[in-house]
């Protein structure tokens, strides 16, 4: 009898498990099976980038698109985390969600100003020194500045349907946009494309998405509602105590393309920008993560459970990360044949170039969970 007591609790806990991992591998299945397809349009219009335009061209692009990404990490700088954070508690309450929504986006205009003012005249000096002509480093930065304006929207809208775990509707925007910006490409190297229409491209892709995010939220949150003092203190008080990291993981982050720009050449800066693009795989699982991990483990309250989701999540992913590793360190010429011929010499570079992925991508997961 008492064998048979032992064995029934300890077949339990079994069984009680077994219908969230059956839940959780067919909600996994299901995301990731849009999301490659989500993925594979992005890595398409990269990959077109890549092996359409000269290095020389592509090196002054790299510089563009990475300048956008600084821009866009400093203005954020912990308000993203904050909101997560917050909304966390306050998704279901419509009225109170847009409060919070009101007051993030209006803090993120705030960063934006100091942002641009501090970034854009590197950004231009970098441009020039590469070879371009003052008329067309100021083509490229409005491109990049008019693209950065709808990026400030989107990132606060989309916590949204995130947290209502609308994770279909997500995907289908970023199919949606990714397509867009493909078609674009594709358009415009019949007639003319260089790093200002690329980067434009880029831009009409994040403004189909801010238009599609307005037309979806209002039903999720009111975003008329005024902003709230508390929501702007504790959002602040996060940014003050994430802010340090924030701007070391954002210089981290580019530090290698600001280097190889202000002491290297356009060649050297469209070599990392190539290997940058196979980052693709990181994105899938930092789409997964970010659509379908984060916004879940913001909603866990018991502080038990949300340690141990804590230590699953980061050996999920680092478990992964080290597969992607591996497969590079074996199968180099693979990965090397997808960017062209003139990337084939890259074999060491691209090992340090995924070895140094996936410990940021592993930093970024525990400090997206902290």
């Amino acid at each position: 009898m008492e064998e048979a007591r032992v064995q029934v609790a300890t077949t339990v806990p079994r069984l009680v498990c077994l219908p969230k991992l059956l839940g959780w591998t067919k909600l996994l299945t299901r995301f990731l099976s849009m999301e490659v397809l989500v993925q594979a349009v992005g890595f398409a219009s990269g990959l077109f980038l890549v092996r359409v335009l000269s290095k020389a061209d592509y090196g002054l692009f790299t510089i563009a698109n990475t300048m956008q990404q600084t821009m866009n990490l400093l203005a954020d700088n912990g308000i993203s985390s904050g909101l997560t954070s917050i909304g966390g508690r306050v998704w279901n309450d419509r009225f109170r969600f847009g409060q919070l929504l009101h007051t993030a986006m209006r803090l993120r205009r705030i960063f934006a100003i100091i942002t641009v003012v501090i970034v854009t005249p590197i950004l231009i000096w970098m441009l020039i020194g590469h070879g371009a002509t003052f008329s067309y480093a100021s083509m490229v930065t409005a491109a990049v500045l008019l693209g950065f304006y709808f990026q400030l929207s989107v990132g606060v809208l989309i916590v949204a349907p995130r947290l209502h775990l609308e994770v279909t509707r997500i995907q289908l925007l970023g199919v949606w946009s990714a397509a867009l910006r493909f078609v674009l490409l594709a358009t415009a190297y019949t007639a003319f494309l260089d790093t200002a229409v690329a980067m434009l491209a880029g831009t009409i892709s994040f403004a189909f998405q801010e238009l599609m995010l307005r037309r979806w939220v209002p039903r999720l949150a009111e975003l008329k509602a005024p902003p709230r003092t508390d929501d702007r203190r504790d959002i602040l008080s996060i940014v003050r105590s994430q802010a340090p990291n924030s701007i070391y993981y954002c210089v981290q982050s580019q530090l290698m393309i600001w280097l190889i720009s202000i002491f290297g050449h356009s060649d050297s800066v469209a070599d990392i920008g190539a290997l940058g693009r196979l980052s693709v795989i990181f994105l899938t699982v930092g789409a997964v993560m970010g659509n379908v991990v984060y916004p879940r483990f913001a909603r866990v309250h018991e502080p038990r459970l949300l340690w141990r989701r804590y230590w699953q999540i980061l050996g999920g992913f680092s478990g992964i990360a080290g597969v992607m590793l591996l497969f590079a360190a074996m199968f180099p010429g693979v990965l090397l044949w997808i960017l062209g011929p003139k990337y084939a010499h890259l074999e060491k570079e691209l090992f340090l170039m995924v070895l140094s992925s996936v410990l940021l991508s592993i930093m970024g997961t525990m400090w997206q969970l902290n």
